[in-house]
């Protein structure tokens, strides 16, 4: 295990920024701190980094505690937000920066800064200053800074937060491929989903200080474990009811508005006769003929059908429900406003919450 994290805990003037966080990152592992502007995840990397010192709880990077230590003494990387490049150094100057603050030798300073330079894809850009760099290129000229003094741990503080959407999606390849590459343990901090689901193997989703649920992207999209995160990593439709049938492999919903709803229960968890509530995906409803043969087969009313030129949103009636649906536009015009349209999802799309 390369990074343990034990009921850290973080007070700003009677604010508590974090509230007894445990967390274990493994080596090599590219772990995401993902959550809304205030929910601790800042403060958490700042912890780690010795930005911040907690006031209880252990932080221990390869069996060596941090607290305590300086943040020279971590040997830990923070790439931030703004990239923090010296505008009066070139870019060979700016990643070399750590290496002299080490004194390391000047034969070693030039072959390192060699290797990162070109690990980032940046040969031949030595001489230049950050100001006659693009975003990406400063954000590249940053990582070989962190990276070129071999640290344990690398830091991401949003540092793609900047660029422009084609770019930033460019960008999300680029420094995955590099973090594999290199094999170092890294987390990064931000507060886009895709952003978080494009380059992490694993996610703590974070909500007031505390984390509401660790998972693969997969795991936190398609199977959340509280309201929160189900809400926060994408758009839901939620029924609420009671489970009226159990059975080993099939339960059955109703609502408040007569809809019956079938879905796999969850063993020692889905109960006959309590109130719960059902979620699923918009991506997951199927309509017109898609929804045939479906076990959640519904009659319902288009309410309206937005075109996004790949998708199509569907905003559906069903009894006094409102659905919405998310299909691939295949070139099929959709109905009319008004008009009845079937509406379907299978048993195991659904997810259950008591």
């Amino acid at each position: 295990m390369s990074l343990v994290i034990r009921s850290l805990s973080k007070t700003f003037g009677g604010v508590e920024a974090l509230k007894n966080i445990n967390l274990d990152v493994s080596d090599g592992e590219f772990f995401s701190l993902l959550g809304p502007s205030g929910c601790g995840k800042t403060t958490l990397l700042r912890s780690i980094a010795g930005i911040y010192e907690p006031d209880s709880g252990e932080i221990m990077l390869n069996d060596r505690a941090l607290c305590g230590r300086a943040m020279s003494e971590r040997n830990t990387a923070l790439v931030f937000q703004n990239y923090a490049l010296f505008p009066h150094l070139s870019v060979f100057e700016n990643v070399s920066f750590g290496l002299k603050m080490r004194r390391q030798k000047p034969a070693e300073i030039a072959r390192r800064v060699g290797e990162a330079i070109e690990l980032v894809h940046l040969s031949g850009f030595e001489s230049r200053y950050p100001g006659q760099l693009s975003g990406g290129q400063q954000q590249r000229v940053a990582l070989a800074r962190a990276l070129v003094v071999e640290p344990d741990l690398l830091l991401l503080d949003e540092p793609l937060s900047n660029l422009d959407a084609k770019l930033r999606e460019t960008m999300r390849h680029e420094v995955r491929e590099i973090q594999k590459s290199v094999g170092i343990t890294t987390i990064l901090v931000t507060h886009d989903i895709q952003e978080a689901f494009a380059m992490s193997d694993r996610i703590a989703v974070m909500s007031a200080g505390r984390i509401e649920q660790i998972g693969t992207p997969e795991e936190i999209y398609s199977a959340p474990s509280t309201m929160f995160t189900a809400e926060f990593t994408g758009q839901i439709n939620r029924f609420s009811g009671r489970v009226v049938d159990l059975e080993a492999d099939r339960a059955v919903l109703e609502t408040e508005g007569g809809l019956r709803i079938s879905f796999r229960p969850v063993a020692g968890e889905t109960k006959q006769g309590e109130d719960a509530t059902l979620m699923i995906r918009p991506e997951r409803v199927r309509v017109d003929v898609e929804a045939d043969g479906l076990p959640n087969r519904m009659e319902a009313t288009l309410e309206s059908a937005t075109y996004l030129g790949s998708m199509i949103i569907y905003r559906l009636r069903v009894g006094g429900t409102e659905v919405s649906a998310q299909a691939a536009n295949v070139g099929r015009r959709p109905p009319a406003a008004g008009a009845p349209i079937s509406v379907g999802w299978d048993e195991h799309d659904t997810f259950f919450q008591r």
